[in-house]
């Protein structure tokens, strides 16, 4: 009966104390709608997003069938250093896209270029905020998942100043619609590509541990790039801009080192 007597006033008390949260209670937190909170919940979920970003880049290079490409955009060669595009789309063959007579400001491909570019900067930052939203049992973990989003961003930021001169520079994802975005120089915009190109090399392996994976030397090799495209611009006064550009590439070299002989 004692046991009965203080138990019963315990439970009242407790039933009090949840009554004045009846709000958060009530407050519907559905699983299946994503926001950046719920998006990322383990860490396992941020290399998930990773995963897109891979996706996008290869839709960048195209697909053996056109058909399955979600966009006309591809980053080849022919034509431009890296603009080109399926050839059997318009029927001009290969040719056809050195021929810039045939272009006109109102084609496509360049207004797909540029939102495909941001798509994977926006996946890029995404990734990196869910990064620092999750727990990690191992911080080698999170370095290589972080230095991932860096090397798309980097990427993409190289890819925009080549084609597209000074960009809007977006550093973090956002939720919210803005239309206050400024274009940034072209030299802003390629060291905003080297940045994250230098922390992704630091990051990341030396050969990635999965097939298909970015590792080391596909960031330098872009790193190497993104100096020379630096250097032109600003006529090597931003730094050894040219030595820089061979270092990088000395690296990629050293680690995928050119075949001297037959298999």
């Amino acid at each position: 009966m004692k046991t009965t007597k203080y138990l019963i006033p315990a439970v009242l008390c407790l039933m009090g104390i949840s009554a004045c949260n009846d709000e958060d209670f009530l407050e519907e937190k559905p699983k299946t709608l994503y926001t950046t909170t719920t998006a990322f919940e383990k860490s396992s979920q941020v290399e998930s997003q990773l995963v897109t970003a891979y996706r996008k880049i290869f839709s960048l290079h195209g697909y053996a069938n056109e058909s399955l490409a979600p966009s006309p955009a591809l980053l080849g060669g022919v034509g431009s250093d890296v603009f080109d595009i399926f050839h059997s789309l318009v029927g001009e063959g290969a040719a056809g896209w050195s021929n810039y007579a045939l272009w006109n400001s109102s084609d496509s491909r360049f207004s797909t270029l540029w939102d495909d570019l941001y798509q994977l900067v926006s996946y890029a930052n995404l990734a990196l905020l869910g990064a620092e939203n999750v727990e990690w049992n191992d911080e080698s973990e999170k370095t290589y998942q972080t230095a991932q989003a860096k090397f798309f961003r980097g990427y993409a930021y190289l890819r925009l100043a080549e084609c597209f001169g000074g960009v809007p520079i977006v550093d973090e994802f956002t939720e919210t619609l803005r239309l206050d975005y400024e274009r940034a120089t072209r030299e802003e915009s390629y060291k905003f590509a080297i940045e994250n190109l230098e922390a992704a090399a630091e990051g990341l392996p030396d050969y990635p541990r999965n097939d298909g994976k970015v590792g080391k030397g596909a960031a330098y090799h872009f790193l190497a790039e993104a100096y020379l495209g630096l250097g032109v611009e600003t006529s090597n006064s931003s730094g050894d801009c040219y030595s820089k550009a061979v270092q990088a590439a000395e690296k990629t070299i050293a680690l995928h080192p050119l075949m001297t002989k037959r298999f």
